[in-house]
């Protein structure tokens, strides 16, 4: 949701005074600029109510830098120049990671003899499979961790860059080589139109 105030300060040389007065019944334009493409686009003309404020409900697919206009105007004898204001809502990707070929589950845990391959594999939603030139495949980063008793801490055991297929999946493999507890998680550094994030974590019992 997006909310803001258009408000007049009769005392500009102290704007932290509180004197603010709203303008009430003002048209705003709400335009969008989609991260990766070219200029704003006209979203929705809403009107400011009673005390100033106008909001607007928004759900990007992409990051957005959003842009407020007001053309001014004269309102009670005052001379109100034209005023804009942005604000840029970053939208994470989905990613998804899903572990397979356990010997069972217990909680959360997925419980591996330690001679079996953990495979893991997933999505990133939108798709990603090009980056904007078309030509660059997407990348994600699956990292296992391990639990130290001692320290109680998870220490970065294995790594690995994967490309993303035509439908924007993954797939890892990695067998331990040692008894304990891991975690798995799929990591995306971020784009122009995406900003960087993770699936949730994954448990292993290694036995």
């Amino acid at each position: 949701m997006l909310t803001v105030k258009l408000v007049s300060d009769p005392t500009p040389l102290d704007p932290t005074d509180g004197n603010m007065l709203p303008l009430t019944g003002q048209t705003v334009t709400i335009e969008q600029h989609v991260a990766g493409t070219i200029g704003y686009t006209d979203v929705a003309t809403t009107v400011t109510a009673a005390d100033g404020a106008y909001s607007l409900s928004v759900k990007p697919a992409a990051t957005t830098t959003y842009r407020a206009v007001w053309a001014g105007g004269t309102i009670a004898t005052i001379v109100y120049p034209a005023a804009s204001a942005t604000t840029t809502v970053q939208v994470k990707p989905k990613i998804t990671l899903a572990l397979t070929k356990y010997n069972s589950k217990s909680g959360k845990y997925f419980r591996y003899k330690l001679s079996l391959t953990v495979y893991a594999k997933g999505p990133l939603k939108p798709n990603h499979a090009k980056l904007g030139d078309g030509t660059t495949a997407g990348k994600v980063t699956v990292t296992a961790y391990r639990y130290k008793k001692p320290t109680r801490k998870w220490v970065k055991v294995k790594s690995a860059l994967r490309s993303l297929t035509t439908t924007s999946a993954y797939k890892w493999s990695w067998r331990p080589r040692a008894r304990g507890t891991y975690r798995l998680a799929t990591t995306f550094g971020g784009d122009v139109d995406h900003a960087a994030g993770a699936s949730p974590f994954r448990y292993v019992k290694v036995y």
